[in-house]
């Protein structure tokens, strides 16, 4: 088909096939694609090879957002003991105890672990397209950040350090030393896809609820409003860009958590006056 030639219908009906297939794409995935689809019809309208944009005619669907599930903090211990020795402990644990995303989390070198200091720096991700993808930045400015490692996160990390120097020794010269956290025994980095299909399969095997590997995040959101975080720390926390953005994905955690302190304090007034 020739440019000039192309309608608004006919985008639409691409739209509407890729929503119909067998493995449809989600409405967050076709926002991309018709993205970058009206940035080259854009360009085709600037350079006044169209008279105008039919990408601008389009209907796209309403994304809806997804409610992230989240353990409890007895949840979260009972997962830490059923993953021991394997290889998604340490993913795992990383997600709970600072509440990174998965890119975070298996983009995490041993050269931003500071045990010196006791704080980990989040300055790499790493991420799967059609292959793995590595980055030496994060998703926003404020995503690159450094959280305190103390206690039992400092412990855990000198374990895994530990055992992976004793792997290096024992593989020698076939030893991968690619510098991330999260590695297989052999030293080779994990992939992001795998990760989250042994995630699910781990869980699937437990008694606990069925969660995604992304909602150990909000697990760990969860455990710190619960235990009475404010909103600017969590968001600072999560490494959100703006505080608005927390307020969106986890207002119903801090509207509980304003009840349940409502509550209290109604307690104590009652008390007062009666």
């Amino acid at each position: 088909m020739k440019l000039t030639e192309l309608q608004p219908f006919h985008i639409q009906r691409y739209y509407n096939l890729k929503l119909s297939e067998d493995k449809p794409l989600t409405a967050n995935t076709l926002k991309k694609h018709h993205a970058l689809v009206r940035k080259c019809l854009q360009h085709a309208l600037q350079m006044n090879m169209i008279l105008y944009n039919p990408a601008d005619r389009i209907t796209l669907p309403k994304i809806e957002r997804y409610q992230g599930k989240a353990y409890s903090a007895s949840q979260a211990m009972e997962l830490l003991e059923l993953c021991k020795g394997d290889v998604l402990e340490t993913p795992i644990f990383l997600a709970l105890q600072f509440g990174l995303r998965r890119s975070e989390v298996l983009g995490l070198k041993w050269e931003f672990v500071d045990f010196d200091n006791e704080v980990i720096h989040i300055r790499h991700t790493v991420v799967r397209l059609k292959t793995i993808v590595e980055k030496d930045g994060t998703k926003n400015q404020s995503s690159t950040r450094s959280l305190p490692m103390l206690g039992k996160a400092k412990v855990f990390l000198q374990k895994v350090k530990a055992q992976q120097e004793e792997e290096k020794q024992l593989f020698g010269k076939d030893y991968i030393d690619s510098g991330y956290v999260c590695r297989w025994s052999d030293g080779k980095q994990l992939d992001p896809s795998l990760v989250s299909a042994k995630f699910a399969k781990l869980v699937k095997r437990s008694d606990l609820p069925k969660i995604r590997y992304h909602d150990l995040r909000h697990s760990a959101a969860s455990i710190l409003v619960s235990m009475g975080c404010n909103v600017k720390q969590v968001s600072s926390f999560l490494g959100h860009n703006q505080v608005s953005t927390t307020l969106d994905i986890y207002a119903h955690l801090f509207n509980s958590a304003s009840i349940e302190l409502m509550q209290k304090y109604d307690g104590i007034l009652s008390e007062a006056t009666v």
